[in-house]
């Protein structure tokens, strides 16, 4: 029989103290006749994989404090604990969280427009200053203040480093304070029509009867403080959603070590990760994007993990089929884009995409890649005539969606041709259309996202199939030309891939009071969009041509 040292003891002894203290958390039973996939991280793509090698490892021990493992560059330890002044003035016994309720995660912006290299004492002054809010006074707090340098420990010596500071002591086992992040949202019910992202979590998790949200609790019971059940993030910056400030690798790297090790110390699940606007719906932070590519890191570093119980504090609230966590997996993976896509616009939704590389992610799962090698790198205009020409006189967008090619033979057929490597995923002569004949294919660009191109107005098609992938060049229908060559023409427009999902599935006529801002989220200008790709496919016929030499 082995024996265990005093500190070990004291360990194991605290741990379970401190589970019997907690909250009951929910702990999910994946329950299913085969075991948890194991993906690697090679697998992922590129950028996904440098950001998740970025990630610190660290977890929160028996006492509360957020420690770092060390990983050859920096050492072992706690990471700085910084506490603010309203933590230290509330540190009493009926300060701790909830215990009888579940708990969240929120993450904030910290606002600093102004003071971009504030040091750790720069930062404890801006939660310290007194704020008047509602003509109440008042000082702001957090658990946690993320950065962007390398984690370090204090046992390093570095306890300036502005990485991962905690910024409030825990209380006893480990259980943590009130701190000062949130004021009661002015739309707390589910009948506001102002509250859409309770209504939008509401509607993605409609058919999944075991999955559910802390946000639809906090926002039905207007007597629940928020601040009483959740444990926040504030992170550096502002508007993470704009390219000028979109945080680094390390910082998104930073913020994904933190809700990790909170979301296995407490047993909080990852659908329990939320976002201040999602709380308060006169705060931005921080940003829809953002909060979205944290949720998603989260669910790519699960799947890359050994570690079975953070897979079911991920993934297990969506398992409605025991015998495939494929499918669950896949399933929150959707959950994440879907949601999205109900409180954004396609635009935001084709950014983030690029950004996460989520399309690339879902075929890894379940193994069968929607775009079979086939990516949308290159892209022609669907009548070959205009290829050879500046397509500067066909205009349309913004004012419209899309452009009109005259047909380019009088009196013949004009083949028209798919413009990249795509799906077919609608054909068709709707009545609630006023262009007549449409097809509409599903592409994958090389960044991950994806874009839809749409055909209308054809005198008929080239035996199209509903899912096929068809290359690129080929005869999808044709035009009839009988007077001269402007007598007709292609009604021709690429909009975002979720244009598809939101607006044209339902209506593939744009309404008539649709203004720029609305198109602008939706569609691309055709003519731009092939004449970005021009350069690749100029790449591509040279391939061909050397392969030609070769054979």
């Amino acid at each position: 029989m082995s024996l265990i040292s005093r500190r070990e003891f004291i360990k194991i002894s605290s741990l379970q103290i401190a589970a019997a203290l907690l909250p009951s958390r929910p702990y999910f039973s994946s329950s299913f006749l085969n075991p948890w996939p194991q993906f690697h991280l090679e697998q992922l793509p590129r950028d996904v994989l440098y950001t998740l090698q970025l990630v610190p490892d660290t977890e929160i021990d028996a006492e509360g404090y957020l420690y770092h493992s060390g990983d050859g560059m920096n050492d072992s330890g706690r990471v700085t604990l910084a506490p603010t002044e309203w933590s230290q003035e509330n540190s009493l016994p009926s300060n701790l969280l909830f215990e009888n309720n579940d708990w969240g995660i929120v993450l904030h912006w910290f606002g600093d427009r102004e003071h971009h290299d504030l040091d750790i004492a720069g930062y404890l002054q801006g939660f310290n200053g007194e704020q008047v809010v509602d003509g109440k006074q008042l000082r702001t707090s957090s658990h946690f203040l993320v950065g962007d340098d390398p984690v370090a420990t204090t046992s390093a010596g570095k306890s300036d480093s502005l990485s991962i500071v905690q910024t409030q002591r825990p209380g006893p086992y480990g259980r943590p304070f009130v701190s000062s992040h949130l004021l009661p949202s002015p739309f707390q019910t589910l009948s506001d029509p102002r509250h859409y992202f309770v209504r939008a979590m509401e509607e993605v998790l409609f058919y999944e009867p075991a999955a559910y949200s802390i946000l639809q609790e906090i926002s039905q019971n207007t007597k629940l403080d928020p601040n009483m059940v959740t444990l926040s993030i504030e992170i550096v910056g502002y508007e993470f959603d704009g390219q000028q400030n979109y945080p680094s690798a390390t910082k998104i790297a930073n913020v994904v070590s933190v809700v990790w090790a909170i979301m296995k110390r407490y047993r909080i699940p990852a659908l329990n990760i939320l976002g201040h606007l999602e709380i308060n719906l006169e705060k931005p932070d921080p940003g829809k994007k953002f909060l979205s590519l944290i949720r998603f890191l989260i669910g790519v570093k699960a799947l890359v993990s050994s570690d079975d119980q953070m897979k079911e504090l991920v993934f297990s609230p969506f398992n409605s089929d025991i015998s495939e966590p494929n499918t669950t997996i896949w399933k929150y993976f959707n959950f994440v884009r879907e949601y999205l896509l109900l409180i954004s616009d396609p635009k935001t939704v084709y950014e983030w995409e690029s950004e996460s590389k989520y399309w690339f992610i879902q075929d890894m799962i379940m193994g069968t890649p929607r775009s079979r090698g086939r990516l949308a790198a290159s892209a022609h205009f669907p009548l070959g005539w205009l290829n050879a020409f500046s397509p500067a006189s066909l205009q349309g967008f913004p004012e419209d969606e899309g452009i009109d090619i005259p047909a380019g033979d009088p009196g013949g057929k004009n083949k028209v041709k798919l413009m990249a490597h795509g799906e077919c995923v609608y054909r068709g002569a709707p009545k609630n259309s006023k262009w007549g004949k449409t097809a509409i294919f599903r592409h994958r660009e090389h960044s991950g996202a994806e874009v839809v191109s749409v055909y209308s107005d054809l005198d008929r098609f080239q035996n199209l199939e509903i899912g096929k992938f068809y290359d690129g060049g080929s005869v999808i229908g044709e035009i009839d030309s009988p007077v001269d060559l402007f007598d007709k023409s292609l009604r021709f427009s690429i909009a975002y891939a979720a244009t598809w999902e939101k607006d044209l599935q339902q209506n593939l006529t744009v309404p008539e009071n649709a203004g720029q801002t609305w198109i602008g989220k939706r569609f691309i200008d055709p003519s731009g969009y092939i004449k970005a790709r021009t350069f690749y496919r100029k790449i591509d016929e040279k391939r061909l041509e050397l392969k030609l030499l070769r054979d």
